[in-house]
Parts: structure tokens; C-alpha cells; sequence
């Protein structure tokens, strides 16, 4: 297999992957963390698929250490003291870079099982494709390209922000990726942004891939029906 031959493949699977995209958003509290993989993992996939022994790359870790795991048993018995587990959401890394805590799990399913610490962590006994794709994933969503002042992540909370409360809709605070709204925000449904409503209120939250497009729909939709 050659490099051609990766590429062709690669381009194969992000054309595959547009084509089973649909119009609606499932921004509901069990949605996937992506409904498309990376461009960067799926090439990571294919060189594995290539290569199985190639060398692993190593994230960058900046304040803090990583480690990978296929799934969260062999996680916990790498860390037993790592008590708490969250889905890898946008909003829940944003609330890590943010605050002092300590050690934690992120589930970034189908890819696998993410620790992650402020202290030293020692890469427990695992094998597999993970140990290619999930450093590659961290290093993107731990970027300046995501998180600084022009990043995406920062970009789009400014303008959600503003837009769900110039229209009175949002009900707590919010954060990058994450908007709790009040329930009436469930007319947003119709047109296709899939949230989750309860006794608190109507909640969406935000995969890594929600796009400018959708933003861009919001903005439009909001102004109009409310």
C-alpha cells in the first residue's frame, strides 16, 4: 500500500461520511462527542491498518498528562483511583482547562478511553489503533486552533451566547458547547436542533463537529420564531 493509496482511501471515507450527514443536529445528552471522525484520525486508522507496529505518537501535554485506553475497564484498572468519568464533549473540556481539576476520564467513543491528570500518569497495559488515533485527537482538542481568543470554540460561544440572550431563552449559564435554555427553546426542534427537555428546562449540547452552517441557522431561525 502506498502513500497514493492511503490518500485515495482517506478521500473515499471523508466523501462517505458527508454523504450520511442529515439535517438535523442531535444535540441531546446522549449524543455521540462527533457524528464525523477527523480527517487527521481516519488517516491515523489507515497507516494502522498498514502498519500495526508502527511507533505510537505522543500528544503534547502542555499542563497535563495523558494516557489511552480502548475502553474504560482497562482504564480503571490502569488508574482505580481515578474516580471520575465524563463524555468528551466540547464543553466538558473547556471546564477542564479551565478549573484545577485533579484526574479524570473522558470517554471520546468509538475512539476510546482518554485519562488525563495534572499529575504524572504511567500508561497502563493496552494495544491497538487507540494508541494512534486518541493522542492525535487530544492534540487537536486541546489547541489554540479550538480554545484561544480567534479559536473556534471561543468564536461560536460568543455569538450563541449573545444570540440566546438577546432572546431571553437561556435559563443558567452556559458555556462553550453547552446551553441551557428555557423550555419554550423547544420549538427549536422543529427545525431540526435535537435537544434534551426536562423539569429544568431545554438543554442542548454540542458535538465537536457542530458546524459554522448550523451556527449560521440558529442565528437565522432564532430572530425569526422568537
Amino acid at each position: 500500500m502506498t502513500l497514493r493509496t492511503i490518500e485515495e482511501q482517506l478521500s473515499e471515507l471523508i466523501l462517505n461520511q458527508a454523504q450520511t450527514q442529515t439535517t438535523e443536529f442531535n444535540l441531546r445528552s446522549n449524543s455521540a462527542v462527533f457524528d464525523l471522525i477527523h480527517p487527521k484520525i481516519l488517516k491515523a486508522q489507515l497507516e494502522f491498518k498498514q502498519n500495526p507496529h508502527m511507533a505510537s505518537p505522543t500528544a503534547s501535554p502542555g499542563d497535563f498528562f495523558q494516557t489511552y485506553y480502548s475502553n474504560l475497564n482497562e482504564a480503571k484498572k490502569a488508574h482505580p483511583y481515578i474516580q471520575q468519568m465524563l463524555k468528551g464533549y466540547p464543553y466538558v473540556i473547556h471546564h477542564w482547562l479551565k478549573v484545577e481539576a485533579q484526574s479524570m476520564f473522558l470517554d471520546f467513543s468509538p475512539l476510546g478511553i482518554v485519562a488525563i491528570s495534572r499529575k504524572p500518569l504511567v500508561q497502563g497495559s493496552t494495544s491497538g489503533v487507540h494508541l494512534h488515533t486518541l493522542p492525535i485527537w487530544m492534540t487537536y482538542a486541546l489547541s489554540p486552533e479550538l480554545w484561544n481568543e480567534t479559536g473556534k470554540w471561543t468564536r461560536f460561544h460568543e455569538r450563541l451566547h449573545t444570540l440566546f440572550d438577546k432572546y431571553h431563552l437561556l435559563k443558567e449559564e452556559d458555556f462553550p458547547g453547552y446551553y441551557h435554555l428555557v423550555p419554550k427553546a423547544q420549538f427549536l426542534e422543529k427545525f431540526g436542533f435535537l435537544g434534551t427537555l426536562d423539569q429544568n428546562g431545554f438543554s442542548l449540547i454540542m458535538p465537536w463537529t457542530f458546524p459554522l452552517s448550523g451556527l449560521e441557522r440558529l442565528e437565522k431561525i432564532i430572530p425569526q420564531e422568537s
